[in-house]
């Protein structure tokens, strides 16, 4: 069952959409439509935005993608936070 969350953020409302405990959609422009409401992540994204940059790193993200694009973002969520690579 997908659920949605919206956080106000300092540059504009940023809208969530989760997979059971799974992050698998985010965007600014628009809301998520005709999906059921749902803070569980969206309070860690918040924490984010006041600086705890720790906040995110072990959120569970559905990753929908091919096998080359789901490399490439498991290898940028082992990047620490704060830190280039």
């Amino acid at each position: 069952m997908l659920r949605t969350d919206t956080v106000h953020s300092p540059i504009g409302p940023f809208h969530l959409a989760l997979s059971g405990d799974a992050l698998c959609g985010a965007r600014f422009d628009a809301p998520f439509a005709g999906i059921r409401a749902s803070t569980s992540i969206g309070d860690r994204v918040r924490a984010w935005f006041a600086g705890d940059l720790r906040a995110l790193d072990d959120v569970p993200i559905e990753m929908n993608g091919t096998p080359f694009q789901r490399r490439v973002w498991e290898a940028l969520r082992a990047i620490p936070s704060g830190e280039t690579r």
